[in-house]
């Protein structure tokens, strides 16, 4: 949750007043922000998309030309204000964004533009040949990968991901799948436990991956209907798993890690995956044996298979029901808050906002049980290096 103050807080407990700043620049053209106006639009921040910002906004009377507002180097700032009494407007960063693609009606004054994340930045920036990288750090790797393709972003890298040391790795085109990449890729952020997204102020933060059992930013009650418009819940398997295993790809002349496991082992959570669902997978509870692999060339150590292997688990076992809402908006909130309703935690996922309206739906996820223990599998430690 962005910083906020705490007459904020109070004010988004009940009716208020939004004001909504929308302003573009252009690097070394444009390089003092320029307000422009705004007349619809609808703002996306979603932690489950390859660009944790997006959007689309309609603005009028904008000069469309590549020295001022274009598609080919100019980005857009907006920032979302609620006006508190007797003080003022406070504002928070709804992001900054890359135009990708402008629409302006031959005739009219005014033009839509589709808004991405800087993530797209980097997704754009491929190798334009294969790539070998040396044995280096997390925190430098990442940082050069991110600065080759957007130069001067601030990096934030979180004390509690460490510094871990990453092997030599040879990758064919893709820089963005490398930093982080798909759910199902190898990529040094998964290899280490994290996600990396450009922040509301675009910054670029490798940070944990939120669980639902975070610290909650704020509570909530079903029956405040000045907060929660409407709200439907739903349970669902998938995306749970009660097994993960990691496997070493190293790509160098080294003898690869042996695997590292890790499972849900606590007879009384409903996905109990037995007391070794390797060896003797029907000893498993009704949810039976879901497996979920990784595989990727950056460790060196099996201490990060295994570091890997229970964190994976914990964010796979966490996410059981799930529940949407709509509310009056609060501009501070962001994709990976845990927030308390009616008691019960869930983790956000995504939220979609208005940029003229109040409303703010949520897409959330969340468990109702304990996620049991992480039993990390003993075997093959003996020829492990």
């Amino acid at each position: 949750m962005f910083p906020v103050s705490d007459g904020f807080q109070r004010a988004v407990l009940s009716a208020y007043k939004h004001s909504t700043i929308v302003q573009y620049s252009i690097p070394g053209v444009v390089t003092e922000w320029q307000t422009i106006n705004c007349i619809s639009g609808q703002i996306n921040c979603d932690r489950t998309s390859q660009c944790r910002w997006s959007g689309n906004i309609v603005v009028k009377g904008a000069t469309i030309d590549s020295r001022h507002l274009s598609s080919y180097g100019a980005r857009v700032r907006i920032l979302r204000g609620i006006v508190l009494p007797r003080v003022g407007v406070e504002y928070v960063p709804w992001g900054v964004y890359r135009v990708d693609e402008i629409e302006a009606p031959v005739g009219s004054d005014t033009a839509t533009l589709t808004l991405v994340g800087y993530e797209k930045q980097i997704q754009d920036a491929r190798f334009p040949i294969p790539r070998s990288f040396s044995q280096t750090n997390a925190r430098k790797l990442v940082t050069d990968l991110v600065q080759e393709a957007v130069p001067n972003t601030i990096v934030y890298w979180d004390d509690r991901l460490g510094n871990p040391l990453i092997a030599p790795f040879q990758v064919a085109l893709d820089r963005w799948e490398t930093i982080d990449g798909t759910q199902d890729g190898s990529s040094i952020a998964q290899s280490i436990g994290a996600e990396t997204f450009f922040d509301g102020r675009a910054t670029f933060r490798a940070s944990p991956v939120p669980t639902i059992f975070d610290t909650p930013v704020l509570a909530m009650s079903s029956s405040e209907q000045s907060v929660i418009l409407a709200r439907s819940d739903k349970m669902t398997r998938d995306g749970v798993y009660n097994v993960v295993v990691v496997k070493d790809s190293s790509t160098d002349a080294k003898v690869p890690f042996s695997p590292a496991w890790a499972w849900d082992n606590d007879p009384y959570s409903p996905t109990y995956a037995g007391p070794d669902p390797i060896q003797r997978p029907r000893l498993a509870g009704p949810f039976g044996v879901k497996p979920r692999f990784y595989t990727s060339p950056f460790f060196t150590n099996r201490a990060q298979m295994q570091a890997m292997a229970t964190a994976q688990l914990r964010g796979n076992l966490g996410l059981k029901t799930g529940m949407s809402f709509e509310q009056f908006a609060n501009p501070a909130l962001e994709a990976g808050d845990v927030v308390l309703v009616d008691g019960i935690p869930y983790l956000i996922d995504s939220w979609s906002a208005d940029l003229i309206g109040h409303s703010m739906s949520c897409q959330t996820r969340a468990s109702r049980d304990d996620v049991g223990d992480v039993e990390i599998q003993p075997l093959f430690l003996e020829d492990a290096r």
